[in-house]
């Protein structure tokens, strides 16, 4: 995925920056770039994968301003629909399953002739380079607006919803792994996997679910900040777990 002529190196890049905080080791960092840029300059993942990207900064949008035909932005403000920022986390199963194709897989042989020392942390690094360079400026989007329409009082449910989209990749990827590399399935196999349709449907009804225990933890007492705690404890055991 080389590009060729001159190009001028930016000193500072922020995907990457955050990739050198939460990736583990060198080796992790190292795949965690070259996921970044497979992401970014593979023309055919992208016209797989971005249209995806773009219902999910989309639908929020369309389920929360449905209200406006029988509210006023003022009530909207005091109540609960900033829980339809859990649309965006739909597309993150179908996403995670694209992960493992790709146009350039005939250069899967890279990996064979790679002196890897930990496998996971190519998986590791792909999931987490997915969830910054493709995820986040989504959520971070969304979450600028919600903030403007229902005040900084959501900060910590706009926490929540990242922690369980984090959990959601997680669940994901154990649905979907096939024990191969990520890049390395041509892009042809995508449409020709058909019985991926009732997982792609029950990771739909996981989102929901940590919608309705969310809501749930909002009538409770200091439930949220229970939440977040749980969240985060349950979050670092099963990465943990998953890629040991």
């Amino acid at each position: 995925m080389e590009e060729s002529g001159t190009r001028k190196k930016r000193s500072w890049n922020l995907s990457e920056s955050i990739g050198r905080f939460i990736c583990i080791s060198k080796e992790e960092r190292a795949f965690y770039r070259f996921s970044s840029i497979m992401m970014s300059r593979e023309r055919d993942f992208k016209l797989k994968v971005y249209p995806s990207l773009g219902m999910a900064l989309v639908f929020p949008f369309i389920f929360l301003f449905n209200n406006l035909g029988y509210q006023s932005l003022s009530v909207i403000s005091q109540g609960k629909s900033y829980l339809t920022i859990y649309f965006c986390n739909i597309i993150i199963g179908t996403v995670v399953y694209m992960l493992q194709f790709s146009g350039k897989y005939k250069g899967a042989w890279i990996f064979q002739t790679t002196p890897i020392h930990k496998h996971s942390a190519v998986y590791r690094a792909t999931l987490k380079a997915f969830l910054v360079k493709l995820y986040l400026p989504i959520l971070s989007v969304l979450s600028i607006v919600y903030i403007w329409i229902f005040s900084f009082r959501i900060i910590p449910d706009l926490i929540i919803v990242f922690l369980s989209a984090i959990l959601l990749v997680l669940i994901a990827y154990r649905v979907f792994n096939n024990g191969k590399y990520p890049f390395t399935e041509p892009l042809e196999s995508a449409n020709q996997s058909g019985g991926n349709t009732g997982k792609m449907i029950l990771l739909m009804v996981a989102v929901a679910f940590f919608v309705l225990v969310h809501f749930i933890v909002l009538a409770i007492p200091f439930g949220i900040y229970g939440y977040l705690l749980v969240l985060c404890i349950i979050n670092i055991v099963g990465w943990k777990l998953v890629f040991k």
